[in-house]
């Protein structure tokens, strides 16, 4: 099931550059990590997230996977969407995050 990227509370856009292709012509797989943490870090900014100061608890990634479900080829644009999936505390650890990457047309 697909979701739309105005499910997303921050949609960041960006344009696939030719020195991110592989060998095989189209983008490598650690690309999409990168623009997920581009745009998670986004949501985190704009909430205020991101501060220096009491850095006992924040934010975290614990966890990332991706499903490649068709390959992008330069040229191109990608936007990609980031939100709050769920929240949880484990020993003062507080853990939000989910991504999702969308080609654009």
């Amino acid at each position: 099931m697909t979701e739309g990227l105005d499910a997303y509370a921050e949609v960041v856009r960006f344009p696939v550059h030719w020195g991110e292709m592989d060998a095989l012509g189209h983008v490598n797989h650690v690309r999409y990590i990168t623009w997920f943490e581009t745009a998670r870090m986004a949501m985190f900014s704009r909430l205020g997230l991101t501060e220096t100061g009491d850095t006992t608890m924040g934010p975290i990634l614990a966890n990332v996977s991706c499903d490649y479900t068709a390959p992008v080829t330069w040229p191109a644009d990608v936007a990609v969407g980031a939100r709050i999936g769920c929240i949880w505390s484990t020993t003062d650890t507080w853990v939000a995050s989910h991504g999702s990457q969308t080609p654009a047309l």
